[in-house]
């Protein structure tokens, strides 16, 4: 008797630490919904947002990415960098951009990985081919329903290093809005979060990126990531909604799987859902 009651107390334990571990590496697509209102909007739009993709697999013909969208039917997809990985093969990254052309919109704009890799124009064309709009420091209007928002895009800051270019990245957005129509709701696309204190200064609604992977580990309902890039440990912007100023921030935390030497957990790959709507 007494050996079974030492036994059970540990299977018990055992079996606690298996379903945690379960748990916290759970690799499955996690769909995050938000719904912002804004008096800009007349009539709701859905908005979806990938980023960090690194060439990850998700099932044959990144069927479970795709599943996803059909289901959601969002009315612009917004690719906000590293879709592409600078060590993967670019095969499954391809995979998906061929059978976005269901979608009506699809932007995006570069991620450093991709700017490291060395086939940054190869990829630029597979994306045009694709008929997926790149946006390099500039804008596209986008009627939906009757109404038109602006979307606009900047590269990644190690674009500016790599290319030598006579821009920066606060040209490209001193270009941007100078251009702005101020009766139009403004999406800024932009890969890395840490930069919110510059692009809160020009005048956007909304402020998507992506870059720090959910921080990699997470505690949850205690610390919302572990380290990311460019932020170090205890990320201020990891993943999730912000407001800052007047305007809303959401930071993805990507679907990054194979690329990672460290690998997730308790932070699902996500892909993120935004309704826009009239107060």
């Amino acid at each position: 008797m007494k050996k079974l009651k030492n036994i059970k107390p540990r299977w018990f334990v055992f079996i606690c630490i298996l379903i945690f571990l379960a748990l916290g590496f759970d690799s499955r697509i996690q769909v995050t919904h938000y719904r912002l209102v804004n008096p800009k909007i007349s009539q709701s739009i859905k908005l979806a947002l990938i980023t960090d993709l690194h060439s990850s697999n998700y099932g044959k013909n990144q069927i479970q990415i795709l599943e996803t969208l059909e289901k959601e039917k969002p009315d612009i997809i917004l690719l906000g960098g590293d879709i592409f990985d600078d060590e993967l093969s670019d095969r499954k990254t391809l995979e998906l951009l061929s059978r976005l052309g269901k979608f009506n919109h699809t932007y995006y704009v570069s991620g450093n990985h991709e700017i490291w890799s060395n086939r940054y124009d190869q990829m630029l064309e597979h994306l045009r081919q694709q008929n997926v709009v790149v946006l390099s420091g500039d804008s596209s209007r986008v009627d939906v329903r009757g109404q038109s928002i602006t979307i606009s895009g900047i590269d990644d800051p190690e674009y500016f290093q790599k290319y030598d270019t006579s821009e920066n990245l606060l040209d490209q957005l001193e270009d941007i809005k100078g251009k702005q129509i101020s009766t139009d709701f403004q999406i800024l696309l932009a890969h890395r979060p840490e930069l919110i204190d510059t692009y809160q200064k020009y005048g956007f609604d909304l402020v998507l990126s992506g870059h720090a992977h959910g921080g990699q580990w997470r505690v949850p309902y205690l610390v919302n990531g572990v380290f990311a890039p460019n932020q170090g440990f205890l990320p201020k912007y990891a993943g999730g909604l912000y407001e800052v100023e007047n305007s809303y921030f959401i930071v993805s935390r990507g679907l990054a799987k194979e690329s990672t030497r460290v690998p997730r957990f308790f932070n699902r790959p996500e892909i993120i859902i935004v309704d826009l709507v009239n107060p």
